[in-house]
C-alpha cells in the first residue's frame, strides 16, 4: 500500500484543496503527495508543498492529525494517507499562487468552507471526503 503525506491546512474553517488532473479526470484533494525512499513524513509535506504552493508561507508547525486508507482517485489503488494539521489564526490572505513548474498535474487551489467542499460532489475524492467528515466531526470545519 502506498503512503502519501498530505496537509489539512485550515483557516477560519475553510479547507485548503487543489485540484489535480490526470488521465482526463480531475479530482480536488489536499495538498501533498508520496514519500520518497528515506524521506521523513514532515520533510516529505515541506517539500510538496513548496512544490504545489511556493507561495504559501505557514509561520508555526503542523500537528499530526490522523492516518487515512483509502483509494487513490486517478490509480484506483489502496493508499495510505498521513494527515497533517495547520491551523492559521490570523485573517491575512494565505497566498494559493501554484508553482509555475510544476510537473505534477495541479491545475487549482481554494480554501472552501464544509458546504464548499460539499457541493464538489463526486470531484471532491473518496479518501478526501474522508478526511473532511472526520475534519467536521471534530469541529475544525
Amino acid at each position: 500500500m502506498r503512503t502519501v503525506v498530505d496537509a489539512a491546512i485550515i483557516q477560519r474553517k475553510r479547507l485548503v484543496v487543489v485540484r489535480k488532473e490526470r488521465e482526463g479526470e480531475s479530482f480536488w484533494i489536499l495538498p501533498g503527495g508520496k514519500i520518497e525512499p528515506g524521506e521523513k513524513d514532515l520533510a516529505c509535506l515541506t517539500r510538496e508543498l513548496g512544490e504545489e504552493l511556493p507561495a504559501l508561507r505557514l509561520p508555526g508547525s503542523f500537528r499530526l492529525y490522523g492516518i487515512f486508507s483509502g483509494i487513490s482517485p486517478h490509480k484506483r489503488e489502496p493508499i495510505k494517507t498521513v494527515v497533517y494539521l495547520y491551523q492559521e489564526h490570523s485573517d491575512r490572505e494565505l497566498n494559493l499562487t501554484l508553482s509555475a513548474n510544476l510537473t505534477e498535474p495541479i491545475k487549482e487551489a481554494r480554501q472552501l468552507d464544509y458546504s464548499g467542499l460539499l457541493g464538489l460532489g463526486n470531484r471532491l475524492s473518496q479518501a478526501t471526503l474522508d478526511i473532511v467528515q472526520a475534519l467536521k466531526k471534530d469541529n475544525y470545519l
